[in-house]
């Protein structure tokens, strides 16, 4: 996946109703992040780790000001885009200091 030498801004609703759950991408310095707007009340930081042609992976930024030992927070996400219309998303959560299990959300385009 190649990305420009811009910002770059996406903004990612998932099943949530409401906007508890939004992230968006931004490229600080020439590398992709995101901040995850959660319903926990917090929003973690992450860091692009790795990148395919389909994928982009998202660890935990240590900087972002949470205390992964005391504080509930979603860690890592990754995004496929599966084809044209889907994209599958897939967030790990910390929750009392352990790592939760990974939950997948497919993202598929209505044909109008």
């Amino acid at each position: 996946m190649r990305l420009g030498a811009r910002s770059v801004r996406i903004f990612l609703r998932t099943h949530c109703p409401t906007l508890a759950q939004a992230r968006v991408l931004f490229e600080p310095g020439g590398k992709l992040a995101l901040t995850h707007y959660c319903m926990m009340g917090n929003r973690p930081g992450m860091l692009l780790q790795s990148s395919g042609e389909k994928t982009l992976k998202f660890d935990f930024d240590e900087t972002c000001g949470i205390d992964t030992a005391k504080e509930s927070h979603m860690h890592a996400l990754t995004i496929t885009f599966d084809d044209a219309d889907t994209i599958t998303t897939s967030c790990k959560a910390m929750i009392g200091g352990k790592e939760m299990a990974e939950h997948p959300t497919t993202l598929k385009r209505e044909k109008s």
